[in-house]
C-alpha cells in the first residue's frame, strides 16, 4: 500500500520494499506494466532476491534510467573484523572465520551464533552440521530434479564447471572400476597401450545439459568467468560437506566422473595441460600435502606471463646450457649440450611472453630406450637409471628419464614454469605407448619428496648417481606393477591426515614386473604346481597383467590362480 499507512524514508520519500523476490518473480511484468507505472514519483521500490533482476528492468528505455542494480558482495576485511567485534567472537578466531566465509554475512551471523552457544570451541565446518544445513537451505532449497542437484554437487567440488563438464557429469553411463576406468589408455594383449576410446556419450540430451547450465548460470551465488560457472566459495564449502556426510558413495561418484572427464582433455592434442592438471590438482586442494603446494603454484602461474610449450631451436642451446650451468654446475650443463645434440626431440622450452622473452624454463624427457649405448654411458645418471630399469624390461617397452628440468630463476622451485612440467610429465605417463618406467632427478629432496610421495612415486636409490659435486635424488614409477589408470584412482583416494617419510623402492603392490629369469622360473613352478592349488596360490604370475586382465583387479589368489591354470592349458594344447 502506498497511502499514508506506508512507511516514510526522513525525506518524505515512501519505500515499498519486496523481499526474498524470487518467489514472486510470476508477478514481474505486472509490475513494471501495471503497478508502478500508476504510483507517484516519489515511491522508491527496493526488489530484493536470490536472482538478478529480469532483462527487461534494464533493456526498456523507460525503465533503464529510474532502476539501479546493485549486487549485494560480501563484506569488506574491516567490515568482517566489525560484525565480529558486535557479536563477540573472540578476537583470536576472526581471521580463521574471515578465511571461512570469506566475508559472506549469512555465513557469518550463523557461525558467530554456533560460537555463542559453545563457549571455547573453534569452528570448524565438518562439525558443524546445523551451519551447514541453514547454508543449504539458503543456497539449493528450490532445485527442481535430482539432475540439477548433481550438477549443483559438482560444481561445488570443481573449480569452475562447463558444458562439457556438466554433460561427463550428468551422464547415465556408469563410471568403469578402479582397475580399468574408460577414458585412459588400457593395455592390449602384447602389453602395449591401445588408443583411449574417449569420454562416453551421455545419456542426457545436449538441449538438456544446456539448460542446466543455464539455471545454475541464473543463481545468484554462482559467477560467470572465461572458463566457466564459479560457486561462491561459501556455497561451495556448505555444499560440498554437506554431500560428504550425507551421501559418501554419491560423493566418490560425482569425483570420478569429474577425475574421468579431466583425464579425458588431458589426452586431447589440443589441451592446454597446465590448465587441465591445475583443476584436477584442484580437487584434492584440501590434502595437507597439495594445499600449500597449489596454493604456490596458482599464485606463480597468476602472475605469470608464458607462452605454451615448444620444441627446442637451435638458437636455445647457448641459453640453456648456461641455464644449467647457472644452477647445477659445469658438468651437468657439459651433459646438457650432449643430450641436446643426441635426442633434440626430448626437450620443450617455455618462453616468456612479451618484448625481449625468451626461455623460461625447459624440460629434457629422455627416451632412455632409444637412446644410443654410448650416450647413455656417457652421463652418469642416464646410465644408473637405464642399469636400474634394463634388467626387467622386455623388448619394446619404454623408459623416460625427465633428465633436466628447471626454472630459469627459481631452478625446480615452486613456478610457473614447474606447473607446466608437471603438466607435461603426466602426459607423458598417460600418452607414452608401453611406458615400463619414467624416472624424475630432483636437486631438493626436503621440497619435493611429500609430494611425490603422496603423488604414489617412490625413491630410487638404485638409479641415482653423482654428477659432478651433485647427487641427486631419483623419484619413479614402475608403470607395469601399477598403469597409469590405475595410478590415477588411487591418487584419487589418498587423503592422508599426516605425510610419511619417501619410501625407499619396493617391490609394487600391483602388477608383478619381473625379469626374464625371473618370468621363466615363475612358469616353470607353476606348470610343477598346477594341480596344487595352495602352492600356486603364491606363484608371482598371479600378479601378472595377463592373469589380472581375465581374473580382475580385485580377484582373489584362488580365482587368479584357476585363470593362470587356465592359460597353462591353453599353452599346453598349442604345444600339442
Amino acid at each position: 500500500r502506498t497511502d499514508e499507512a506506508a512507511p516514510c524514508a526522513p525525506d518524505g520519500r515512501r519505500v515499498l520494499l519486496l523481499d526474498t523476490f524470487e518467489v514472486a518473480q510470476d508477478i514481474d511484468g505486472w509490475l513494471q506494466r501495471v503497478f508502478l507505472p500508476d504510483q507517484p514519483a516519489s515511491l522508491l521500490t527496493v526488489l530484493a532476491g536470490r536472482h538478478a533482476p529480469a532483462p527487461a528492468w534494464t533493456s526498456d528505455p523507460a525503465w533503464a534510467a529510474a532502476v539501479h542494480v546493485m549486487p549485494l558482495g560480501n563484506l569488506s576485511a574491516d567490515e568482517t573484523e566489525a560484525f565480529l567485534d558486535r557479536r563477540d567472537v573472540p578476537e583470536a578466531d576472526r581471521a580463521d572465520l574471515a578465511a571461512v566465509t570469506h566475508g559472506y554475512p549469512l555465513a557469518l551471523a550463523l557461525i558467530a551464533e554456533h560460537l555463542r552457544l559453545r563457549p571455547g570451541t573453534r569452528f570448524a565446518l565438518a562439525e558443524a552440521p546445523d551451519v551447514v544445513r541453514a547454508l543449504l537451505e539458503r543456497f539449493v532449497r528450490d532445485v527442481p530434479t535430482p539432475r540439477h542437484r548433481t550438477a549443483i554437487e559438482g560444481a561445488a567440488i570443481v573449480r569452475s564447471v562447463s558444458e562439457p563438464l556438466l554433460a561427463a557429469l550428468l551422464s547415465d553411463t556408469p563410471v568403469p572400476p578402479a582397475a580399468v576406468p574408460a577414458d585412459v589408455p588400457v593395455e592390449d594383449p602384447e602389453g602395449g597401450r591401445a588408443d583411449p576410446p574417449g569420454p562416453p556419450d551421455p545419456a542426457l540430451p545436449a538441449d538438456d545439459v544446456h539448460a542446466i547450465f543455464g539455471w545454475l548460470r541464473s543463481l545468484a551465488f554462482v559467477d560467470s568467468t572465461p572458463r566457466g560457472l564459479v560457486l561462491h566459495d561459501v556455497a561451495r564449502a556448505a555444499i560440498e560437506a554437506d554431500l560428504r556426510w550425507r551421501d559418501p558413495e554419491h560423493y566418490a561418484d560425482v569425483h570420478a566422473r569429474i577425475r574421468r572427464h579431466y583425464t579425458s582433455q588431458l589426452l586431447l592434442p589440443g589441451a592446454e595441460p597446465a590448465i587441465v592438471l591445475g583443476d584436477y590438482v584442484h580437487l584434492y586442494r584440501d590434502n595437507p600435502v597439495v594445499q600449500p603446494l597449489l596454493g604456490s603454484l596458482t599464485g606463480a602461474w597468476r602472475n605469470a606471463d608464458l607462452r605454451p610449450a615448444r620444441p627446442i631451436r637451435l638458437a636455445d642451446i647457448p641459453a640453456l646450457v648456461e641455464m644449467v650451468r647457472r644452477h647445477e654446475g659445469d658438468a651437468s650443463a657439459a651433459l646438457a649440450a650432449h643430450w641436446f645434440d643426441a635426442q633434440p626431440e626430448a626437450t620443450e622450452v617455455y618462453d616468456a611472453a612479451g618484448p625481449g622473452g625468451g626461455p623460461a624454463g625447459f624440460l629434457t624427457a629422455l627416451a632412455l630406450d632409444q637412446a644410443a649405448p654410448a650416450d647413455r654411458a656417457a652421463d652418469p645418471l642416464a646410465a644408473a637409471a637405464w642399469a636400474a630399469v634394463e634388467r626387467t624390461r622386455r623388448p619394446g617397452e619404454r623408459v623416460i628419464l625427465f633428465r633436466f628440468w628447471m626454472d630459469a630463476a627459481a631452478h625446480q622451485g615452486l613456478s610457473a614454469v614447474q606447473s607446466l612440467v608437471f603438466a607435461r610429465t603426466v602426459r607423458h605417463y598417460l600418452t607414452t605407448p608401453r611406458l615400463a618406467v619414467s624416472l624424475l632427478p630432483v636437486a631438493d629432496e626436503g621440497l619435493w619428496g611429500p609430494v611425490f610421495a603422496f603423488a604414489g612415486l617412490a625413491r630410487w636409490a638404485e638409479a641415482e648417481a653423482t654428477v659432478g659435486d651433485r647427487a641427486p635424488a631419483v623419484f619413479g614409477m614402475d608403470w607395469r606393477a601399477v598403469p597409469p589408470e590405475a595410478w590415477l584412482d588411487a591418487l584419487a583416494s589418498r587423503i592422508p591426515t599426516d605425510v610419511p617419510a619417501p619410501p625407499e623402492r619396493a617391490p609394487a603392490q600391483g602388477r608383478a614386473v619381473l625379469s626374464r629369469a625371473a618370468f621363466d622360473e615363475a612358469v616353470r613352478d607353476a606348470l610343477r604346481d598346477y594341480a596344487r592349488p595352495h602352492r600356486l596360490a603364491k606363484n608371482p604370475l598371479l600378479r601378472a597383467a595377463l592373469v589380472e586382465r581375465a581374473a580382475g583387479a580385485d580377484a582373489t589368489p584362488a580365482e587368479r590362480a584357476a585363470v593362470l591354470t587356465e592359460h597353462l592349458a591353453r599353452a599346453a594344447e598349442t604345444l600339442r
